[in-house]
C-alpha cells in the first residue's frame, strides 16, 4: 500500500525533461488530444498539438517537431524561387544609350590608331577593378603610349609609376623625366612629385631652391601637402631667391595656362563642327532588362512568424 502511494506522488512529480501529453499544471500525465479551436490561429494549429487534462481540465499544447522540420524545409527550398520571381516582377527596365553600349569599342579602336586620349582611357580602364579587370602592367603600357604623344596626365601616370615601380621595374630617372614633362604642363600631382623629389634628393641632388619652386606651383593648385612643405622650405631661403622662383613659377604657369585655353578653344570648334546627323546618334535609349538579384525573405517570414505565435 506505501509502495503505490509512492508511485502515485513520483507519477505526478514534473520531470525537467516533460513527457508529451503530460500536464504542466498538475503533473498528472493522464491526457487526451483536444480538438482545435478557430481562437488558436492557423498557425498554432498547424504546428502545436493541443491537450486537456483529465485530472484538473487544463488545456495545453505541444509543438509538433515533426511539422516544423518538414515546413523548414520548404522554406529553404522555396524562398529563394519565390524571392527571385518577385524581384524580376518589381524590377524596372534600365536604358543604355547607344553610346554607352560601343563607347568600350570605341575607345579601343581609337588607341590602337594612336589616339593619346584614348590610350590614356585604356590606360584608366585597367587601373581599377570598377572599370574593368585591374592589371597595372597592361595599364602602364598604355600610359607609356599616351606618354609618349605628350598626354600630360598619362605622363604623370606613367612616371608616378617608374617611381613606385607599379607594374614597371623601378626607375628614378625616368621617373624623374616624365614627371618633370608632366608638370611643366600643368599636373598639380607631378609637381608635388617632383618637388618632393628635390627636397628628399631622391635620384637628384638635393636642391631646396627647385623643391620651393615646384611645391609653390602645386600649392597654388590646391595640393594641401605641397602648401605646408612650401612654407617649410621657403624659410631656408633668401628675399632674393624667392623673388627669382616665384618670378620663375609665374613664368612656368602662364605656358601651360595658354595650353589649357588652345585645348579648350580646339574642344569646342570641333562640337560646333558635329552636324545634325551625328548628333541624332546619341539620342534614342536603348531598354534592356536588368539582370534580377535574388533578395531574401527571411527577415519577413521571421516577422510574420513572431506575430502570429
Amino acid at each position: 500500500m506505501q509502495k503505490s502511494e509512492t508511485d502515485q506522488k513520483n507519477k505526478n512529480i514534473i520531470s525537467p525533461s516533460s513527457l508529451i501529453g503530460v500536464c504542466p499544471r498538475c503533473g498528472v500525465g493522464h491526457t487526451r488530444r483536444s480538438s482545435t479551436k478557430t481562437i488558436d490561429g492557423v498557425l498554432k494549429i498547424f504546428f502545436y498539438k493541443f491537450y486537456r487534462c483529465q485530472a484538473c481540465r487544463f488545456r495545453f499544447k505541444q509543438l509538433n517537431s515533426l511539422r516544423v522540420i518538414w515546413f523548414a524545409g520548404l522554406a529553404v527550398f522555396f524562398i529563394p524561387v519565390f524571392g527571385a520571381i518577385w524581384v524580376a516582377s518589381n524590377e524596372q527596365p534600365r536604358t543604355v544609350s547607344f553610346t554607352e553600349t560601343s563607347s568600350q569599342d570605341t575607345v579601343k579602336d581609337l588607341a590602337e590608331k594612336g589616339d593619346p586620349d584614348a590610350e590614356f582611357k585604356m590606360g584608366l580602364r585597367h587601373t581599377s577593378i570598377v572599370r574593368g579587370v585591374k592589371n597595372d602592367r597592361i595599364a602602364v603600357k598604355w600610359f607609356e603610349k599616351a606618354a609618349r604623344h605628350d598626354h600630360f596626365e598619362a605622363q604623370y601616370r606613367f612616371g608616378s609609376a617608374l617611381l613606385n615601380g607599379q607594374g614597371v621595374v623601378q626607375d628614378y630617372k625616368a621617373a624623374f623625366y616624365w614627371l618633370e614633362k608632366a608638370a611643366r604642363q600643368g599636373s598639380a600631382k607631378a609637381q608635388f612629385d617632383l618637388g618632393d623629389m628635390y627636397y628628399s634628393g631622391i635620384s637628384i641632388n638635393k636642391d631646396i631652391q627647385l623643391a620651393y619652386l615646384w611645391f609653390n606651383l602645386a600649392a597654388a593648385q590646391g595640393i594641401e601637402k605641397a602648401v605646408s612643405l612650401r612654407d617649410i622650405v621657403v624659410k631656408l631661403l633668401t628675399y632674393d631667391q624667392i623673388a627669382i622662383l616665384q618670378q620663375e613659377a609665374g613664368h612656368i604657369s602662364s605656358g601651360y595656362r595658354l595650353l589649357s585655353v588652345l585645348d579648350k578653344s580646339r574642344v569646342e570648334m570641333n562640337e560646333l563642327a558635329l552636324n545634325d546627323e551625328d548628333r541624332a546618334l546619341v539620342i534614342e535609349p536603348i531598354p534592356i532588362d536588368k539582370k534580377p538579384i535574388i533578395k531574401s525573405l527571411v527577415p519577413t517570414i521571421k516577422r510574420w512568424w513572431k506575430d502570429n505565435l
